[in-house]
C-alpha cells in the first residue's frame, strides 16, 4: 500500500501517522491559574509515541500494539502483523499490527 500511496499522492500532500497502545496513564490539568495545560503521562503514552514514530519506517499510517489488536481484532476485516519490533526505551520487543 505504501508504494501505491507514494505514486498517487501529490508531493505536497501531508501524511499522518498514528500509533496506538492501551494501558493505564495519569491524566489531569497542571500549571498555574495563568497557564494551565492538560497532560497525559505514563509508560503507555511513551510506547504509543514510539509506535507512532515507526510509521515512517514501515510506510504505514496506523500501527497498533498487540494489546490494542486483541481488543479490536473482531471489528476489522484484517490486519497485518508487522512482527516483534524493538521500541526505543523498552527492553522487550513489542508485537505490532498494521491496520488499513
Amino acid at each position: 500500500m505504501a508504494v501505491w500511496l507514494r505514486k498517487t499522492q501529490p508531493s505536497n500532500c501531508s501524511r499522518v501517522g498514528i500509533g496506538l497502545h492501551a494501558g493505564e496513564a495519569v491524566t489531569g490539568s497542571i500549571g498555574s491559574a495563568l497557564r494551565k495545560e492538560y497532560a497525559v503521562i505514563g509508560d503507555v503514552v511513551n510506547v504509543a509515541s514510539r509506535i507512532e514514530q515507526l510509521n515512517e519506517e514501515f510506510g504505514s499510517q496506523l500501527l497498533i500494539s498487540e494489546t490494542v489488536w486483541q481488543a479490536v481484532r473482531d471489528k476489522f476485516d484484517g490486519g497485518t502483523s508487522i512482527g516483534a519490533v524493538q521500541v526505543k526505551g523498552r527492553e522487550a520487543p513489542i508485537q505490532l499490527w498494521q491496520v488499513v
